[in-house]
């Protein structure tokens, strides 16, 4: 609930804060380490009278993703779950808004290049903390599919390290209706109901 109030208020000052600016078209900047696929790229909002662009919808998703790393971190793991979920939530909302030309919200997983990095730096780190920091730092500014993130558990040997690393992952899956490959990861059924449960938030 503390979340979901601190959002909400999050929400209503970005927006009272960019409809000010509307008027001043400011320059467009695209949001650094951003993975989110905005649709049509090609309309590029309102241009201003020295060529500068105003583009809310872009100035949104950079407040958003400087609460989730600002913010989202300081948050208990439960907490921070239902937080990243409720940022999602946003953006979809946004991104459905009558008038909205730049097409619908959707987070893209990591690329094969970047995801290969990631899971060799995990699989050469010798101790289950250690690999749970790589990805807790990786979540911050990344989304991954659901193979991905059964790919990532593999790397640990214990379960009750796997279970965390969902913990730390699910919130950032792409393609939670292919979720079910997760469960894969996990050899005992007590583990596999953990797992259902933190997916099921």
């Amino acid at each position: 609930m503390k979340s979901r109030m601190i959002l909400v208020f999050m929400l209503v000052c970005m927006l009272t804060a960019l409809a000010a600016q509307g008027g001043q078209h400011h320059a467009n900047f695209p949001p650094s380490g951003s993975t989110a696929n905005y649709g049509n790229q090609g309309n590029h909002g309102n241009q201003g009278s020295h060529g500068s662009v105003y583009d809310p919808m872009q100035q949104i998703e950079q407040r958003l993703q400087l609460w989730e790393s600002l913010y989202l971190r300081r948050l208990k793991p439960a907490e921070q779950r239902r937080a990243r979920a409720l940022i999602n939530e946003i953006r979809v909302l946004l991104y459905r808004l009558p008038g909205n030309q730049y097409g619908y919200w959707q987070p893209q997983p990591m690329d094969d290049s970047d995801f290969t990095n990631l899971r060799n730096r995990v699989r050469r780190t010798s101790f289950g903390d250690s690999k749970l920091h790589l990805l807790r730092l990786a979540a911050t500014e990344n989304y991954f599919s659901s193979a991905q993130i059964a790919t990532l558990l593999g790397l640990f040997s214990f379960s009750a390290d796997r279970l965390v690393a969902l913990e730390i992952l699910y919130p950032q899956c792409v393609d939670t209706r292919a979720n079910y490959v997760i469960l894969d990861a996990f050899t005992f059924s007590a583990d596999k109901a953990r797992a259902v449960q933190i997916m099921s938030g």
